[in-house]
């Protein structure tokens, strides 16, 4: 069943349990998964449950067959939904509320909020923004009361705010299920350019064609793609890196490190010339001076060669 149909029923079926939506949490396609999660307070017996709905199982109407059901104490969750309030004030516009990344068309997060008669719908892809960290609290309790093995999801969806992850503005998202899918979307055939580095690092494909970073994540059966001379997104360049993963052939980064202000940096290098290496910074190319740094790995003889 569609997702929007699906949540029309689910409302319906609240109206009758008599349970009123405070939060609804709704992710779609977040890495081929559907979920349903929302704090509800029930009227008939006055207490908080989280209801859960993996939406990916329900093939009928008979919404109640799927619903899994915590109680959640009302003093943790008064001081999350105090922030929330607070802050409301903030987000009156509906555009301040959309923080999607408009070139992801999935692991698209929904959270609407019910508040004093008002439905305030905040829009995101994957994480939450730090901009909106008063519902960090909220989010994290209700992960806390589903199923332990959406864990993962609930950490992925937090770690932004946690400083666990970096925020990568994806600026193409391919669905890609076999490789013809690349050729029919790359119309320009150019000549091979030169691919220098191509390495798998924390799930992400970093790679370096012509001097130019190339970032490619694959989720939700999509290549997603991040490149620092936006020109090339869909350029031949793209379309190598892309063929070479598929293809699974490496060509590896020399790894270094630096001491910067008593803390130790690790970088991904891959030039070395006149004085300066070239390192990724921050998902960015960066330069620095060839003194003060520490080769930890050098499969290439990338230093060797200086």
């Amino acid at each position: 069943m569609e997702t929007e149909k699906l949540k029309k029923e689910i409302t319906k079926y609240l109206k009758k349990t008599k349970e009123q939506k405070i939060i609804e949490l709704i992710i779609t396609n977040y890495n081929n998964s559907n979920f349903y999660i929302a704090l509800l307070y029930n009227t008939k017996i006055s207490k908080l449950k989280v209801l859960y709905l993996p939406l990916d199982i329900i093939d009928s109407i008979k919404i109640k067959d799927y619903c899994c059901y915590q109680f959640m104490e009302i003093r943790p969750m008064s001081f999350a939904l105090k922030q929330i309030k607070d802050s409301l004030k903030n987000y009156k516009e509906k555009d301040s509320r959309d923080f999607r990344n408009k070139n992801m068309p999935i692991m698209d997060i929904e959270l609407n909020i019910y508040m004093d008669k008002e439905k305030y719908d905040f829009h995101m892809t994957r994480y939450l923004p730090k901009k909106l960290n008063f519902l960090f609290e909220t989010i994290s309790l209700l992960f806390e009361h589903i199923p332990n093995i959406l864990n993962e999801l609930g950490n992925e969806i937090l770690s932004l705010s946690m400083n666990q992850t970096e925020e990568i503005n994806y600026q193409l998202c391919l669905e890609c299920l076999e490789e013809k899918d690349l050729d029919n979307y790359f119309k320009l055939k150019l000549p091979c350019s030169n691919l220098t580095n191509l390495e798998k690092i924390n799930n992400k494909y970093y790679a370096i064609i012509e001097d130019n970073l190339v970032i490619v994540e694959y989720l939700s059966n999509h290549f997603t793609i991040y490149t620092s001379n936006p020109a090339i997104t869909n350029s031949n360049y793209t379309y190598q890196v892309l063929k070479t993963i598929l293809s699974t052939k490496r060509y590896p980064f020399t790894k270094i490190k630096t001491m910067e202000k008593e803390t130790t940096h690790h970088y991904l290098c891959f030039k070395n010339k006149k004085g300066k290496i070239m390192i990724i910074k921050n998902n960015k190319i960066k330069s620095l001076p060839k003194t003060k740094i520490e080769v930890v790995e050098d499969i290439n003889n990338l230093f060797k060669k200086s």
